[in-house]
């Protein structure tokens, strides 16, 4: 029999989402741009039963998708921190139900003197009412 506290928790992940975007320190990222790729995945509990197949209790993947992209496409970035600060901003405001957010920025052609296959950054956003269990894994 499950716990009285125990609650549902619907997880979306966005893999692999690619992009072409000007974002970087260098001139030469500014002007040609490359590619970019990020996984997100994002986390919220669900309005009290009963569920009912409706939009409206759930959130878009191709909102969430929509928003990523008009964000890495319209800004300019020097940094990828700044970038995935920005879209976990964007996601709080544009869709309050979620209580978790990761975005992974990866780079895949990095303008270094050194093989390596990408540079990536990863930021984590969870509300002060998410278990901290779940945060960190």
């Amino acid at each position: 029999m499950p716990s009285p506290t125990a609650s549902k928790c619907f997880w979306i992940r966005l893999q692999q989402l690619r992009f072409h975007a000007h974002h970087g320190v260098l001139p030469e990222e500014a002007t040609l741009g490359q590619r970019f790729v990020l996984d997100l995945e994002c986390a919220y509990h669900p309005p009290s039963e009963p569920w009912t197949d409706e939009l409206s209790h759930t959130v878009s993947y191709a909102e969430l998708c929509e928003q990523i992209r008009e964000l890495c496409e319209q800004r300019r970035f020097k940094l990828l921190e700044s970038l995935a600060d920005a879209i976990v901003e964007r996601l709080r405001a544009e869709f309050p139900k979620l209580e978790y957010i990761r975005v992974c920025l990866h780079k895949p052609s990095v303008p270094l003197a050194a093989l390596l296959d990408e540079a990536a950054v990863e930021l984590r956003w969870c509300s002060e009412a998410w278990p901290n269990s779940l945060a960190s894994s």
